[in-house]
């Protein structure tokens, strides 16, 4: 199934970002919450000692990448993506 995100994004108390996808089965619109770890967005955006906006701000920033991650993961069998500091440096090099 497609996943569309559409909406907006926040961080929780660990600091990852949680964002939705949505995709439409049997007539109706279901939710997939995704997350993006807080560790994952450092890494890949070199932020020093962030704060909630700027790991807001670093996600908005890719993610088409991380937004395609999550697809994938979706598509995979897993109901709950969750893209780490490895999936995006396989898609960064």
């Amino acid at each position: 199934m497609l996943l569309k995100f559409e909406g907006q994004a926040i961080t929780d108390s660990a600091g990852d970002v949680r964002f939705a996808g949505q995709y439409d089965a049997d007539g109706k619109t279901r939710i997939v919450i995704c997350r993006v770890e807080r560790a994952a967005l450092v890494a890949r955006c070199c932020l020093q000692d962030p704060t909630p906006e700027m790991l807001l701000a670093a996600y908005r920033e890719i993610s088409a990448e991380v937004n395609r991650l999550a697809a994938a993961q979706f598509a995979g069998g897993i109901l709950k993506p969750v893209i780490n500091m490895t999936d995006l440096a396989r898609t960064a090099a």
